[in-house]
Protein backbone atom coordinates (compact mmCIF):
# COMPACT_ATOMS: atom_id res chain seq x y z
CA UNK A 1 0.00 0.00 0.00
CA UNK A 2 1.23 3.26 -0.68
CA UNK A 3 2.08 6.23 1.56
CA UNK A 4 -0.32 9.18 0.72
CA UNK A 5 0.44 12.13 2.65
CA UNK A 6 -2.78 13.96 4.46
CA UNK A 7 -4.09 17.29 3.92
CA UNK A 8 -3.41 17.84 7.96
CA UNK A 9 0.85 16.89 7.31
CA UNK A 10 1.70 20.65 7.63
CA UNK A 11 -0.38 21.42 10.24
CA UNK A 12 1.78 19.35 12.40
CA UNK A 13 4.86 21.40 12.02
CA UNK A 14 2.85 25.00 12.33
CA UNK A 15 1.89 22.89 15.70
CA UNK A 16 5.45 22.13 16.05
CA UNK A 17 6.61 25.88 15.22
CA UNK A 18 3.79 27.36 17.85
CA UNK A 19 4.72 25.43 20.68
CA UNK A 20 8.70 25.91 19.85
CA UNK A 21 7.64 30.27 19.79
CA UNK A 22 5.82 30.12 22.87
CA UNK A 23 8.52 28.11 25.22
CA UNK A 24 10.79 30.37 24.13
CA UNK A 25 9.00 33.70 23.89
CA UNK A 26 6.33 33.01 26.41
CA UNK A 27 4.85 36.54 26.31
CA UNK A 28 1.23 35.26 28.36
CA UNK A 29 3.32 36.30 31.25
CA UNK A 30 3.56 39.70 30.13
CA UNK A 31 1.64 42.55 30.11
CA UNK A 32 -0.18 43.74 26.76
CA UNK A 33 2.50 46.60 26.46
CA UNK A 34 5.26 44.27 26.70
CA UNK A 35 3.91 41.91 24.70
CA UNK A 36 3.36 44.34 21.71
CA UNK A 37 6.82 45.64 21.98
CA UNK A 38 8.20 41.95 22.29
CA UNK A 39 6.43 41.02 18.83
CA UNK A 40 6.77 44.50 17.69
CA UNK A 41 10.39 43.51 18.06
CA UNK A 42 10.90 40.40 16.69
CA UNK A 43 9.16 41.16 13.97
CA UNK A 44 11.31 44.62 13.01
CA UNK A 45 14.19 41.79 13.50
CA UNK A 46 13.15 40.05 11.13
CA UNK A 47 12.37 41.77 8.76
CA UNK A 48 15.94 43.99 8.84
CA UNK A 49 17.05 40.52 8.58
CA UNK A 50 15.30 39.68 5.32
CA UNK A 51 15.78 43.37 3.77
CA UNK A 52 18.94 42.85 4.43
CA UNK A 53 19.20 39.49 2.59
CA UNK A 54 16.85 40.44 -0.48
CA UNK A 55 19.14 43.34 -0.70
CA UNK A 56 22.55 41.41 -0.37
CA UNK A 57 22.42 38.63 -2.50
CA UNK A 58 21.36 40.39 -6.20
CA UNK A 59 24.75 42.42 -5.93
CA UNK A 60 26.75 39.45 -4.32
CA UNK A 61 25.22 36.50 -7.47
CA UNK A 62 25.86 38.98 -9.70
CA UNK A 63 29.88 39.79 -8.54
CA UNK A 64 30.20 35.97 -8.69
CA UNK A 65 29.20 35.51 -11.84
CA UNK A 66 30.96 38.20 -13.38
CA UNK A 67 34.28 37.59 -11.38
CA UNK A 68 33.53 33.60 -12.74
CA UNK A 69 33.38 34.75 -16.02
CA UNK A 70 36.85 36.13 -15.79
CA UNK A 71 38.73 34.06 -14.26
CA UNK A 72 36.94 31.29 -17.04
CA UNK A 73 37.81 33.29 -19.76
CA UNK A 74 39.98 35.89 -19.27
CA UNK A 75 37.81 38.93 -20.03
CA UNK A 76 35.18 40.95 -18.43
CA UNK A 77 31.52 40.56 -19.18
CA UNK A 78 30.05 42.95 -21.57
CA UNK A 79 27.06 44.79 -20.44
Amino acid sequence: MAATRSPTASTGSIHRMYQIYYHHFPHYMLTKNESFTLHLFLLSFLFFIGYGIYSYLPATIMFSLSRGYYYLWGQEVNA
